[in-house]
């Protein structure tokens, strides 16, 4: 009698079959051994095919190399040194639920349910395999965090920790409390500073420089009327009896050029310090007149050779103020009124007189200081990018706040028909319409173009679209640039 699955030759060698002759106790021992066989194979294989692959491999091992199978071989050596390792483990888990037990933990029931939860941790990794690069992301970060004396805050995040913010703004705030108050400490000047009488300090600062800016002007202003003479004693034919003469005229009155011709002194001591313009310089004043000790050129980057020489002509002295990193004189504002003008035409920048005068080697001075920003990102960038860092610039009060933000705007410049941007106009009326219908808005808002026509645009698009109460204010053509 054979069994399925079971080799002739192998059965025939370890039992004693004699056909029918076979006892009855030797069938059951080897029915009972293929069933238990079939069931093991049964619980290895999660399919038919698996079984079958399985059942194949067996078989190939008990007849072709069935000798490693023999008591004392080197299957059977390993498999009592599993078993030896796995009755180890056993009596340490014993153990270990023991001593868990003596010491009260509460851990009586943790040697039953160690395969459960061994399986339930491994079910748990199998269903969260897709997040398991991130937990090593967070374990590397981790040994990084610890490293660095950051174990408080690896135990905040790892307790789920409730926080207002994210964790980056978590831990600069209290960086930041750390290191300020060890600065604070390490300074006497910081050590003893008190905020409340600070701010008073700047009050009163604030208030004695208001009061002598009004000395000052009051000063001032005395002393001129100290230097004009009563009507009485004006003499004849002097420049103050010319200049009396035209203030009691009704019409008729003297052309201003002339009139400043014939009382230079005068207008010296009513006006020691006069701003003009370049062109209100050679309009007003004669070419021959000699009228200051100082002409001060403000912005002179920005002055042409040919608009600063008839300034310079009429004084004594000269002193000329500006950047040579800012942009030079240009044409550009030559032919913005020009309304056919030709928008391929090269734009050139000019030399200004404040380049002429450094290339002349004229003496020089540094000013280093730049107070007009409140916000001191204005002139971060340049401070850096142009003047290497060297300018004493101010932190502005309210930490991160920005004057200027870029926004692009995907638009397109019409060259051929209404030469403006309409899209950029648009997006301009919305930012604009956005921030007056805000609440509790209160402020002017300020819109610079380079060309009319495209302030025009955004004007009527205001208008006509929003029905917004504006007004609105063309750039003069004559340059505002004071001397």
């Amino acid at each position: 009698m054979l069994m399925s699955g079971i080799p002739h030759r192998f059965l025939m060698k370890n039992y004693s079959l004699r056909q029918v002759d076979t006892s009855k106790n030797t069938l059951e021992t080897l029915q009972t051994w293929y069933m238990d066989y079939s069931a093991a194979l049964g619980k290895l294989g999660s399919d038919a095919s698996d079984f079958v692959a399985l059942k194949s491999m067996l078989k190939a091992l008990i007849v072709d190399v069935k000798d490693v199978l023999v008591e004392g071989g080197p299957f059977a050596l390993k498999g009592l040194v599993y078993k030896e390792k796995w009755d180890e483990l056993q009596n340490l888990l014993l153990e270990s639920v023991q001593v868990m037990k003596e010491e009260g933990g509460g851990f009586a029931s943790l040697y039953n349910s160690y395969w459960a939860d061994i399986e339930k941790i491994c079910s748990g990794l199998l269903e969260n395999i897709h997040l398991l690069r991130y937990w090593c992301a967070w374990q590397s970060a981790k040994k990084d965090a610890i490293g660095a004396s950051l174990k408080p805050l690896v135990d905040f995040v790892e307790s789920g920790g409730d926080t207002n913010c994210d964790i980056k703004t978590l831990f600069m705030v209290n960086y930041c409390r750390w290191w300020v108050n060890a600065v604070i400490d390490e300074d006497e000047v910081l050590k003893n500073f008190v905020p409340a009488e600070h701010i008073a300090k700047i009050k009163e600062f604030a208030e004695l420089d208001v009061s002598l800016m009004k000395l000052t002007s009051q000063y001032v202003y005395a002393k001129i009327a100290s230097s004009i003479p009563s009507r009485s004693s004006v003499p004849k034919n002097s420049g103050w009896s010319i200049l009396s003469r035209e203030l009691q005229k009704k019409k008729r009155h003297m052309p201003l050029r002339q009139l400043i011709s014939k009382m230079p002194d005068v207008i010296t001591n009513l006006a020691p310090c006069v701003m003009m313009s370049p062109m209100s310089i050679a309009q007003y004043l004669q070419a021959d007149s000699e009228l200051f000790d100082v002409v001060i050129f403000d912005e002179a980057s920005q002055i042409a050779i040919w608009d600063a020489i008839g300034a310079i002509a009429r004084g004594k002295h000269c002193i000329i103020v500006g950047d040579p990193k800012q942009l030079p004189p240009t044409s550009f504002f030559d032919r913005q009124d020009s309304e056919d003008a030709d928008s391929d035409v090269e734009i050139e920048d000019l030399e200004s007189i404040l380049d002429e005068a450094l290339g002349a080697n004229v003496p020089n001075l540094l000013l280093n200081w730049h107070y007009r920003s409140r916000c001191e990102s204005l002139i971060t960038f340049s401070n850096h990018r142009y003047y290497g860092g060297h300018l004493v610039t101010f932190p502005s009060t309210k930490a991160g706040h920005m004057s200027v933000s870029f926004q692009h705007v995907q638009g397109i410049y019409e060259k051929g028909g209404s030469r403006t941007n309409p899209i950029e106009a648009k997006a301009i009326v919305d930012e604009i319409s956005s921030r007056i219908s805000g609440p509790g808005f209160n402020k002017t808002i300020g819109v610079v173009t380079c060309r009319k026509k495209l302030l025009l645009r955004i004007y009527l698009k205001m208008f006509a679209g929003k029905k917004l109460n504006l007004n609105i204010t063309f750039p003069m053509k004559e340059s505002s640039r004071s001397v």
